[in-house]
């Protein structure tokens, strides 16, 4: 196959338009100022907002005191009611009456060696 020369293509310019609007005149005469073009804002992104700044809270220490005051306050409560049992018990003298006679002559017996009740 004998090699041909490549075949000339016409340059395709841009055609003139068909039909150019005149400028529009308003009633006073003046021509309307030129839209001026848009300025391009390639490439110049701005800067998100600014990280906010977070300053760690202190961490509360636990405290062993808390726990130990806590802890004693509950053991007075309950030493304030078994004395309080304890008055009543022997203000109404329930030491010989059912179901406490068994505990009292137990214990007497144990320590004195006879029951209490009888």
């Amino acid at each position: 196959v004998p090699s041909q020369p490549p075949k000339a293509v016409p340059s395709q310019a841009t055609p003139a338009p068909a039909y150019v609007p005149p400028a529009r005149q308003t009633e006073s005469g003046f021509k309307p100022p030129e839209e001026q073009p848009q300025p391009s804002y390639a490439s110049q992104v701005p800067p998100g907002p600014a990280e906010p700044y977070y300053e760690p809270l202190p961490e509360a220490k636990k405290s062993n005191r808390t726990l130990l005051l806590a802890g004693c306050g509950c053991l007075l409560v309950i030493l304030c009611v078994v004395i309080a049992g304890l008055i009543v018990f022997d203000q109404l003298n329930l030491y010989c009456t059912p179901p406490f006679n068994t505990i009292t002559n137990f214990f007497t017996n144990l320590l004195m060696g006879y029951p209490a009740c009888q």
